[in-house]
């Protein structure tokens, strides 16, 4: 093979890189295992994923899954927006979500940002739509 035939390293191999900017060393990788068992190594958006993680920005479900291909709900949307920063301090009650929700604080901190036709009910089970993910 060529260097061009390589497509990077597989999950057993490990790996030690960097990059020098002057004096110092930075970027240091000591090796591609992914932070999510179902975002693999040559998933379009995994090393997004995986940064934004990193950050606390966003974070996987229970069971060490990301399900980057699936569909968001709007749950999930205000939990993301929460995470990286997006908060009210209006509190706009809804009669839909429990204080027992997963997501409750963070669709209370973000119900102002998120659209809704109701202002009684956030319907945090309903697939997140465009207009709720542009408007926010």
């Amino acid at each position: 093979g060529s260097i061009s035939d390589y497509n990077g390293p597989t999950d057993e191999e490990y790996v030690f890189s960097f990059t020098v900017t002057g004096n110092k060393v930075e970027n240091i990788l000591v090796n591609d295992i992914p932070i999510f068992y179902d975002v693999p190594v040559g998933h379009w958006a995994r090393y997004a994923i995986e940064e934004l993680s990193k950050l606390g920005c966003i974070t996987g479900y229970p069971d060490g899954s990301f399900r980057p291909d699936a569909y968001v709900n709007r749950a999930e949307l205000a939990a993301v927006i929460s995470q990286t920063g997006g908060r009210s301090n209006i509190v706009k009650p809804t009669l839909d979500v429990d204080v027992n929700h997963w997501a409750y604080k963070a669709i209370q901190q973000t119900r102002v940002f998120i659209p809704s036709n109701s202002e009684l009910y956030f319907k945090p089970d309903d697939l997140a739509t465009r207009e709720d993910v542009i408007t926010t």
